[in-house]
């Protein structure tokens, strides 16, 4: 059975982050992956919004 998403769940590998982060010589705060995920929730939004007001239900990268 597919589990359904709630808002303490993420849309990002919060370990792949930290790796980029700390290839790029900073360290990842606390607060950086609820951040990133409102973020991409709210990029998401926006993008299935954008495919519903052109009339389809994909949304498709050009809606980012």
């Amino acid at each position: 059975m597919a589990r359904k998403r709630n808002h303490k769940d993420s849309f990002v590998v919060a370990s792949k982050v930290r790796e980029f982060v700390r290839k790029s010589n900073c360290f990842a705060g606390s607060d950086l992956m609820d951040g990133i995920n409102r973020n991409v929730a709210g990029l998401l939004a926006r993008a299935a919004e954008r495919a519903k007001n052109n009339k389809r239900k994909t949304v498709r990268s050009y809606d980012l």
